[in-house]
Order: C-alpha cells, then sequence, then structure tokens
C-alpha cells in the first residue's frame, strides 16, 4: 500500500495490520483511515470548487481550462471488505473500484519508424498499463468534478485516459508548450496534467499541485497567469541525513560514469580527473565512476581501479577536493565479469557466473582497439570467496583514502547482476537457480563491505529493466523484488534503481520503476537516468524515491544543481564521443562551463536527460 504523504503513510501501516487484528482494533483502524481520506478529501475539493464559481462568473465554457499537475496520489491496496463498505458510505468518497486496470496495450515498446519527409528516426513509445492497484476512490466534488486517486506510474498516461475516459480529453506540456494526448515528456512518475472541469477528471485526494499555463484562452487571467512553479519549495534542494552522521545538502546526485579519462596502464586518477570532480562538488552526493576492484574485475580501457598504491593516491587528492568544498563521495565497487576483455588479464580469460558469451556489440582491448567479446568461464565454488575478498579489500582501500562510503555495483550486466539474473545464471550449485541462490553472491559481497563501512554507509545498484550488457530475464520482476526485500535487511544507506529508458528497456518482463524499489525496499531510494529536473522534484515528491541521480546533465553542467535551482540556462548537451572517447582528452570533460551571470532560462531548457 502507499499514500502520498507520511501521515497517510502511517495510516495505511495501521491498515496493512487489519487481517491479523480482532474485530474491535480493526474497526477502529478503519475508521481512523476513513476520517484520514475525508479530511483529504475536503481539502481537495476547495480550489476546485473556487475554479468552478470563477468560472461561472465568466461564463466560460469551455471544459479545458486549466491544467493541474498532481502528486501524492491515494493508494489503499489489498483493501478489506469492512472498509470498502465504510467507503462507500462517505459522501466525499462516492464510488470504489475494486481491482481496476486500463490496459491499452500488451507489452511496453519502442516502434522505430523512419519518416519518409526527412529522413529521421522517429522513436514512438507504447505502454503496457496504467493501474490503480486494488481500489479506486473517487467521489463528485461540485458541478461534475471528479475526485480521483490515478497511478502515474508509467508513460502515456495521458493517452489512457484519453481513451478510457472521453474523446475531448486533452493536456499540456509547460516544457515544450505542446498540447495533444500523448506524453513524450518523460517519466512522468507519479506527476501527471490534468484538466479540471465539467466531465473531467479532477483533483486527486490528498493532492499537491501548482496552477499551470492553461490548456485553451480563457478569460479568467487570475487563474491562468498563477502559471509556473518555482523552485523554492523544491523537496530536491533540501538536505537529506544518510545514515549516521552523514547528511547530504540536497537530492540530487552525481551518478557514476565511466569517461575513459584515466592513465590506461596505471588505472590511477590524476590532475584533470580531480578538477573534473571537484567541479561538480555541489551535488548532495558523488558516486565514483567504477573502480575496478582487482586486476581479475578490470576491463575498460582509461577507466579507474582501487587496488594499488598509486590508485589509492590518485583518489585520495580528489576525495580530499570534494571534502574541502563541502561535497560527500562514495567509491563504486565493480568488476566487470564478462563485459571484460581476456586481454587485460594475465591468465587471458574473463570469469562470470556461467560460462556465456555477450552476443554483439564491442568493446576495447588492453591497447584501446575495438573488438568483440569473448565467452567467459564460471567461477569455481572455490574462487568464489577470493572475489568477495577483493570486494571488502577494495572498500577498506577506498576507506583509508577518505570515500565517505561505498556503492556495490550489481547492474548493468557486470558480474554481480551476471549473479543475479537467470539469463546469465546457469549454474546448478548453491549459487545458481532459486533466488535465494541467485542472491547469495551479493549477499556475501555486502556482508564483506559492511566489515569496512557502516550498513548505513552502503548503497547498491541494481537495474532490473536494462538491457545493457545483454541482459533482461523473464523472472527479473520477481527475483528483483525478492532482492529488494532481502536488501532491507542489511540497513543499507540507499538503493539506486536504473528505471529511465536511456540505456534500452529489456522486453523480458515488465519495467520495474523506483516506486517498485519504495514499496519493498525498507530505506532511501535513489532513481536513476532519464529524468528532468521537474520529473526528478516529481519522484521525489510523490516519495517514490528520496534521491536523483543525474550523468550527462552533470557532464555539460559542472554547476547542474545551482542551474535548476535558479532557473539558469543548460550548456548544450554533449556529443556521444566525448563521454567515452579517451583520444579527447580534457575537451568536454573539464571544459564546459559554469554559468555566467546575466541570462535567465525558460522552463523548456530545464531539460538534463540522463
Amino acid at each position: 500500500m502507499r499514500e502520498g504523504t507520511d501521515a497517510m503513510l502511517q495510516e495505511a501501516a495501521a491498515h496493512s495490520a487489519f487481517l491479523g487484528s480482532n474485530s474491535s482494533s480493526r474497526g477502529t483502524r478503519i475508521e481512523r483511515l476513513v476520517d484520514s481520506l475525508k479530511v483529504s478529501a475536503a481539502t481537495a475539493q476547495d480550489p476546485v470548487l473556487k475554479l468552478l464559481e470563477e468560472r461561472s462568473k465568466t461564463n466560460s465554457t469551455s471544459s479545458h481550462s486549466t491544467t493541474f499537475w498532481i502528486s501524492n496520489q491515494l493508494y489503499i491496496e489489498d483493501a478489506t471488505s469492512e472498509l470498502l463498505q465504510k467507503l462507500e458510505l462517505e459522501s466525499s468518497i462516492a464510488e470504489i473500484h475494486e481491482e481496476l486496470v486500463l490496459t491499452i496495450g500488451d507489452h511496453f515498446k519502442v516502434e522505430h519508424l523512419d519518416d519518409a519527409e526527412s529522413g529521421t528516426e522517429i522513436l514512438r513509445w507504447g505502454v503496457e498499463k496504467i493501474g490503480a492497484e486494488a481500489v479506486w476512490a473517487k467521489g463528485i466534488m461540485g458541478t461534475n468534478v471528479t475526485i480521483a486517486a490515478i497511478d502515474t506510474g508509467v508513460r502515456a498516461t495521458h493517452e489512457a485516459l484519453r481513451s478510457n475516459f472521453r474523446d475531448e480529453y486533452g493536456w499540456f506540456d509547460p516544457e515544450t508548450k505542446n498540447s495533444f494526448p500523448f506524453d513524450f515528456s518523460g517519466h512522468g512518475t507519479h506527476v501527471m496534467g490534468l484538466i479540471a472541469g465539467t466531465n473531467d477528471i479532477g483533483v486527486a485526494p490528498n493532492a499537491t499541485y501548482s496552477l499551470c499555463n492553461s490548456h485553451y484562452t480563457t478569460t479568467n487571467n487570475n487563474i491562468t497567469n498563477k502559471a509556473m512553479s518555482t523552485t523554492s519549495n523544491y523537496k530536491l534542494f533540501t538536505p537529506l541525513q544518510m545514515g549516521n552522521g552523514l547528511e547530504l545538502k540536497n537530492r540530487i546526485v552525481f551518478g557514476p560514469a565511466t569517461r575513459a579519462r584515466i592513465n590506461p596502464v596505471s588505472h590511477a586518477p590524476n590532475e584533470m580527473n580531480a578538477i573534473y570532480y571537484e567541479q561538480r562538488a555541489g551535488a548532495g552526493l558523488i558516486i565514483s565512476e567504477g573502480c575496478a576492484i582487482s586486476e581479475q574485475g578490470f576491463g575498460w580501457y582509461g577507466s579507474p581501479g582501487l587496488f594499488t598504491e598509486e590508485q589509492a593516491a590518485g583518489w585520495k587528492e580528489i576525495v580530499d577536493r570534494i571534502h574541502k568544498k563541502g561535497g560527500k563521495i562514495f567509491v563504486q565497487l565493480w568488476h566487470m565479469g564478462r563485459q571484460s576483455h581476456p586481454s587485460f588479464h594475465t591468465n587471458n580469460e574473463v570469469v562470470s557466473a556461467s560460462a556465456t558469451v555477450l552476443e554483439g556489440g564491442n568493446t576495447r582491448d588492453v591497447s584501446g582497439d575495438r573488438t568483440g567479446f569473448e565467452k567467459a568461464r564460471a567461477l569455481t565454488l572455490n574462487e568464489i570467496p577470493g572475489v568477495v575478498e577483493q570486494y571488502r579489500k577494495c572498500a577498506e582501500l577506498a576507506k583509508q583514502v577518505g570515500f565517505d562510503g561505498a556503492e556495490v555495483h550489481a547492474g548493468s550486466g557486470y558480474l554481480i547482476d551476471q549473479f543475479l539474473q537467470s539469463c546469465t545464471n546457469k549454474r546448478t550449485d548453491h549459487y545458481g537457480g532459486s533466488f535465494e541462490n541467485r542472491y547469495r553472491f551479493l549477499h556475501k559481497v555486502l556482508e564483506a563491505v559492511k566489515t569496512v563501512f557502516p550498513a548505513d554507509h552502503i548503497g547498491v545498484r541494481v537495474s532490473p529493466s536494462s538491457k545493457y550488457g545483454g541482459m533482461g530475464s523473464v523472472d527479473n520482476p520477481e527475483m528483483f523484488t525478492y532482492v529488494f526485500q532481502r536488501l532491507s535487511e542489511h540497513g543499507l544507506g540507499y538503493l539506486a534503481i536504473l528505471d529511465g529508458f536511456g540505456f534500452g528497456y529489456s522486453d523480458k518482463s515488465r519495467v520495474m520503476t523506483a516506486l517498485d524499489a519504495k514499496i519493498h525496499f525498507k530505506g532511501i531510494v535513489m532513481a536513476n537516468c532519464s529524468y528532468t529536473r521537474d520529473t526528478a522534484e516529481g519522484v521525489v515528491h510523490s516519495g517514490a524515491a528520496d534521491l536523483v541521480s543525474f550523468v550527462r546533465g552533470f557532464m555539460s553542467n559542472p554547476d547542474l544543481v545551482e542551474r535548476f535551482q535558479n532557473n539558469w540556462p543548460l550548456n548544450d548537451e554533449l556529443a556521444y564521443e566525448f563521454y567515452w572517447d579517451p583520444t579527447k582528452g580534457k575537451e568536454g570533460y573539464i571544459t564546459p562551463p559554469s554559468y555566467q551571470a546575466g541570462h535567465r532560462c525558460p522552463l523548456k531548457k530545464l531539460v538534463a536527460n540522463f
């Protein structure tokens, strides 16, 4: 179950105990929840009624006059029949629909179309469904205005509403200034534009909202001129306490990004790398680019390691500079597994959970030349404890360097992900087969890292929906639900989930979002990939995530946090080759400038996609 605010979450938690309590206690808790719903509905209806009153004064006949951007939707999952009966008696919650799911297609998919006129490729997003899980409570507030709770955790919400509720349904996107029924503007995770008016879906119980530009011209300028929300009340820019003695100054994270600008022989950071990280110290938290935990774990030309004294010295300079700027930084512990190339290793072989090969694509060898992947050898039972020890030793070196914590990279098709997913784990021993067995390697790594850093200074990164690295398994939703629940046992600092589309979604199973992580993981959740400033605020404000990490936005804007907070324009996004090409040197690495005062940016420019 999930609600939009802490108070509602507490009520929902009380409701979760209904089935296991006696009838007297159950009745009391039902009454408390009903009372909370009544208060929320009453609070929500006031602005709607005022809006209708103003409309009547101006004799407006348009049903498309004002857009509300709504978050904090109300949900009650697995509600008892007793609770439903109580809710149905309330005038403010007139109708109850159990298990309502609006289906607009069988699969989440992307169609690649060729535009005959321009010759360019067009991406058309499809979506599986939108769902108001278990209960959709709605009530009539004023003249034909519906108060509703609707899940917006997937794309094309607007298209689904248009198809299922009324032919004239429309919406307005304040970033692009476009009005149409299909949502191209990004995640829309728990933030959605709705039209309040005759026969429209309206404001959700316990909703928070801001008035935006009108869909069509309206005579009531007092409403439409309230226009765009500012960042003054954005939760993104508020501090977050992460564990004991670790406070983040804001909730914007500079995420891990391999830039291939490290010495390709020593794998040790240099002065240019220190400048790069120091420039971005305004983030609430920095997560280092992946650091190979050992010679065996290495495999990306121009990437760093943290298993020698020379490498540690390079990282110490970076960490010290970030701390002097008031920043915090975690090291990312990285073993590439089958995504490495044999030429990096003295024994000329790569290892994985099983003997598999990453089909298609290419990598660089130890000389920096392009080449294909080669088949990995399965780690033996005797070897696995040694690999776990490599993670511990790397964490220990990071602690000596001064890192504030460590992130265990368990996603993107690297070694731990290769153990977690059934598409790469074909083992028949106690590290393969069942969910518990496939989780075992990650569990042992965490137990080892916890001997170095406090648990609440450790994060885990997963990517259950990504196809990067040849990944994607039919049982991922079930497997990663299990993983999230087991990770809750460790008291971790955070769980980071790559839930955006930047690296492509696997077509093997449904997309898992930050909300999946929030429901099943007891702790701080970091959303990641394809967020803009305002969709990031939406997912944080809704409670589905506590942090959001950006990478490409920080690449081209070292002062991204300040730009977001002050509505300053962003630099042009870097050309793709500047992300990873080691021959580019400082260009596109430390050359993107910080903002020069004197210019202000329209909202549509406030976009950082990754």
